[in-house]
């Protein structure tokens, strides 16, 4: 077909137009022909082959899976006080002293539905990438996956029975009571779900670890209900650890020699189980235990710990370093919690006012020189450690003006952050943390964060009939 002239001298002169020649130029330029090399390069075409790959298809369709479109439900769900009066478990968990932790499970009697499908969806889910799904939900899924741990642990176990577990003297019965109403209540509205199944949870331990899990099960499954401050979960605590804290003063020996460590152990009446066991034995009871949420699979355990809204991670392969990792991250946390804390009663020069002389001079000199080393990080509360945090706490102005109302006991907050520095240390030199030190860890840092996030919520509650 011919093209008329008209149109052929048209088309010649768009093809000649100014605009038509700037794009050849640009067309020409060496940027634009390696953007070209780029886009052929193998780099680019493995990027193509990657997103039809089974892995992307994968996270296609768990987007749009019933596990996803539950965490677009969870997130709009009201987990008010109200909604869970409202809720199925009113009675479970209605009664005076349950904590905010327990406000995460406020849906549960109208969402039982949803998470039945997604936990089947997570059971579909092969290796470590349930993991990824779990931690992903933040919150609400892990809380729905460690209260059921606990719940199956203790919810046939009779009050009287539970005391004697723990130990708990019979004045706290009726706390006790509360705790194991709420496991039948989660028991009974999970049970269809098979969670351990969908997370590999379902695997048994020796007689005494088990004898351990469901210690541990009470002092989560109190520490849920009740509050870590209240004198059961306390009851629960001692009966694992005695009278052990970590402390920074144990002489070198103690780090480097197993058997004096277990010695130390036994001689302050630390469960036999937990003086035992390997670190990643100890890892699977943690989560068993519902004491935190986590996975198995393939022969790996994860847990995942929650500080302040951050799900953490520790793999049962480098228990370790996943210790270390939560406890710097809590360090962390703490510093933004302090600094929040005492701006507001002293103002944005609160380090200045606040902060004994030795600590301020050390934090200005560790940031000069940090600034001329190029770092960015300004705010002189970074550059203290974990030890300067607790002196800052625990200084008479500060605790009485504003900690003594979050942290339920001055001695009980010096020996937990103690041992959090006791632990930090020989982790970031290498030595491998044992079983006992890193459930202790666990126990503390969860503890911890519950009254940081609480905000002197247990005092509320403890004066609450006042």
């Amino acid at each position: 077909m011919k093209v008329p002239k008209k149109i052929s001298h048209d088309i010649r002169g768009i093809l000649d137009s100014p605009l038509q020649k700037a794009l050849r130029d640009v067309d020409a330029l060496p940027a634009m022909r390696a953007a070209r090399e780029l886009m052929d390069s193998p780099s680019m075409r493995m990027a193509r082959e990657l997103q039809d790959s089974p892995t992307m298809r994968l996270m296609r369709e768990l987007e749009d899976s019933p596990t996803m479109r539950m965490m677009r439900d969870l997130h709009s769900h009201d987990f008010s006080i109200a909604g869970r009066l409202a809720s199925q478990f009113a009675g479970a968990f209605a009664a005076a002293g349950v904590l905010q932790d327990y406000s995460k499970l406020a849906a549960a009697g109208t969402i039982a539905g949803k998470l039945a499908d997604s936990f089947g969806d997570i059971g579909k889910i092969h290796g470590l990438a349930r993991y990824d799904v779990l931690s992903s939900v933040s919150g609400q899924l892990a809380a729905f996956a460690r209260a059921n741990q606990w719940a199956m642990q203790l919810h046939e176990s009779s009050a009287i029975k539970l005391a004697a577990l723990i130990g708990a003297q019979p004045a706290f019965l009726g706390e006790i009571e509360r705790v194991r109403q709420a496991a039948i209540g989660i028991s009974s509205q999970f049970d269809s779900l098979r969670l351990p199944e969908a997370l590999g949870l379902s695997g048994a331990f020796s007689s005494e670890i088990e004898h351990t899990r469901l210690k541990l099960s009470a002092l989560a499954g109190a520490g849920d209900v009740l509050g870590f401050a209240a004198g059961t979960s306390f009851a629960a605590y001692d009966r694992l650890f005695g009278t052990w804290h970590t402390s920074p003063g144990l002489p070198v020996r103690f780090w480097r020699d197993p058997t004096m460590r277990r010695q130390h152990y036994r001689d302050a009446d630390v469960d036999g189980g937990l003086i035992e066991a390997t670190p990643a034995v100890a890892l699977e009871v943690v989560i068993g235990s519902g004491l935190t949420a986590g996975i198995c699979e393939e022969g790996v355990s994860v847990a995942v710990v929650d500080i302040c809204g951050i799900s953490m991670e520790i793999r049962s392969n480098n228990v370790s370093r996943g210790a270390f990792e939560v406890i710097c991250a809590f360090e962390q946390s703490l510093r933004m919690f302090i600094s929040t804390k005492l701006e507001a009663v002293a103002g944005p020069k609160w380090m200045k006012h606040r902060v004994d002389g030795p600590a301020y001079s050390k934090a200005r000199s560790n940031r000069t020189a940090a600034l001329a080393n190029g770092e960015q990080e300004k705010s002189l509360i970074s550059y203290l450690d974990l030890g300067d945090l607790i002196a800052i706490i625990l200084r008479n102005d500060n605790w009485d003006s504003v900690f003594g109302s979050v942290f339920p006991n001055r001695e009980s907050l010096r020996f937990d952050l103690n041992a959090l520095v006791a632990t930090r240390r020989p982790t970031m030199h290498a030595r491998k943390v044992d079983a006992v030190r890193f459930v202790e860890m666990i126990c503390i840092v969860r503890r911890l964060n519950q009254w940081i996030d609480g905000d002197g919520d247990w005092k509320r509650w403890a004066t609450a009939d006042d």
